[in-house]
């Protein structure tokens, strides 16, 4: 058969890495840990213990963490149909454009380049030589000059005037985001069949995600209603354009999660357990289960598609997310509550 010979060697592989995925003990006892010293002892029997044999500080755990995790990603693509490839390089661009956001932050945060560095995970295109030129301008307009793609450039220089007037880089970050995934969404076209019915499924989903917290964070921030419409990703999965327009010019940001609100994801934005500003982090973790639940649904079935491999990628981001969420929890000593509050994996129960 066809398909099965196209999706034989990545059925092995994510097998094989699936099968080593944290189960929820392992949380439960990194959670309940005392000494922070001790903190990795509950990975020693996992695939994580060979990253993280050494005493690390935190910056080094997370850098290992992630660049596990585009390890990963590499062994995954290179098993890829050759049908599904186009897709991921798009996914993994963004691993890319994430490192570009983290440098953006930076300066704007006029964190020295020796520090910024310890913080960064070069990937792709930035690697650490790139990464070091461009963290050396020492402003953020000028980061501009290191980008090649004319589109790129043009939507990180549409949203700089918004950024030199209120200092924030969150228009900026919304902008590479909708560059990107509009990439990912494009390169969708060259799947058929329930490989492109899947995939359409999962990243339709996070596109409305990235669409509402970009639209709510803009809101919270006061962003002019025109300015926030041209964040928005120009894919309508299950919140339709009249929605998210509604939302953008809403007078509160109460009001914009009402609208919100009245779509399939009700249940994440339910109005009455809404407080104000302080749940945006809620609502955005939120967001990351219910996509976590979606990419663990489509193990359920026959794995002949392409919808597998994204799957057990964002669960796999999301797992490598929770870790560095308990390790920094537990360094700044949150109780086991907040920290479990701001887990994805355990808390949508997909383990």
């Amino acid at each position: 058969m066809k398909i099965g010979s196209d999706y034989a060697q990545s059925i092995g592989v994510i097998g094989a890495l699936k099968s080593f995925m944290l189960k929820p003990d392992h949380y439960e006892m990194m959670m309940r840990v005392r000494d922070f010293s001790r903190i990795l002892t509950p990975l020693r029997d996992t695939v994580y213990s060979s990253i993280l044999s050494e005493v690390l500080d935190i910056p080094d755990i997370e850098r290992r963490l992630l660049m596990h995790y585009y390890d990963v990603f590499r062994k995954v693509l290179a098993a890829a149909p050759s049908t599904v490839k186009p897709t991921l390089e798009a996914i993994y661009e963004r691993y890319e454009l994430s490192c570009l956001k983290t440098m953006i932050r930076f300066l704007a945060r006029k964190i020295d380049t020796a520090t910024a560095l310890r913080m960064i995970i070069p990937v792709g295109r930035y690697d650490v030589d790139t990464c070091k030129r461009i963290l050396s301008v020492g402003n953020v307009p000028r980061i501009v000059d290191f980008i090649e793609d004319r589109g790129l450039r043009e939507a990180i220089l549409s949203y700089m005037k918004i950024f030199m007037e209120t200092g924030s880089t969150i228009p900026l970050e919304s902008a590479i985001d909708r560059y990107a995934m509009i990439k990912v969404w494009n390169s969708l076209k060259g799947l058929t069949g329930y490989d492109e019915e899947v995939s359409k499924h999962l990243i339709g989903i996070e596109t409305d995600m990235m669409n509402i917290v970009a639209a709510l964070r803009a809101k919270n921030m006061g962003m002019d209603p025109i300015d926030v419409k041209g964040l928005l990703i120009p894919v309508y999965y299950r919140v339709g354009e009249s929605t998210l327009t509604k939302a953008i010019y809403a007078r509160s940001l109460l009001e914009a999660i009402g609208y919100l609100a009245e779509t399939p994801y009700r249940v994440i934005l339910d109005l009455p357990k809404i407080k104000g500003e302080e749940d945006l982090f809620r609502i955005e973790v939120g967001l990351k289960r219910y996509l976590a639940r979606e990419s663990a649904m489509v193990f359920w079935g026959s794995w002949l598609h392409a919808g597998i491999i994204i799957g057990f990628l964002n669960l796999k981001f999301y797992e490598v997310c929770d870790l560095i969420t308990i390790i920094n929890g537990k360094a700044e000593g949150l109780d086991i509550t907040n920290i479990r509050e701001a887990l994805i994996m355990l808390q949508a129960g997909v383990l």
